[in-house]
């Protein structure tokens, strides 16, 4: 194996293990996302809440699950290959 196949192999392995860090990650974050949202959800829907707080309730939650589909997406396979 030549010097440049060896430093190719290397790199490949390299961001190889970059990605399984990344996955790993994301992995957890949504975990997150989901228990915070599950938890908000199951503590305001037996409140009553004025219109402000709902107001408030539902851009948080909004953000919420835009933040989960950005994670989603960031682990998104590349299956164009390009």
């Amino acid at each position: 194996m030549s010097g440049v196949e060896a430093r190719l192999t290397a790199a490949h392995a390299e961001v190889k293990a970059e990605i399984a860090r990344t996955d790993t990650k994301t992995g957890l974050l949504l975990a997150f996302v989901g228990a915070v949202l599950a938890g908000a959800w199951t503590v305001a829907r037996d409140l009553p809440l004025n219109l402000p707080a709902c107001v408030a309730g539902g851009v948080g939650m909004a953000l919420l699950i835009g933040a989960a589909g950005l994670l989603l997406r960031s682990v998104r396979p590349n299956l164009r290959g390009g």
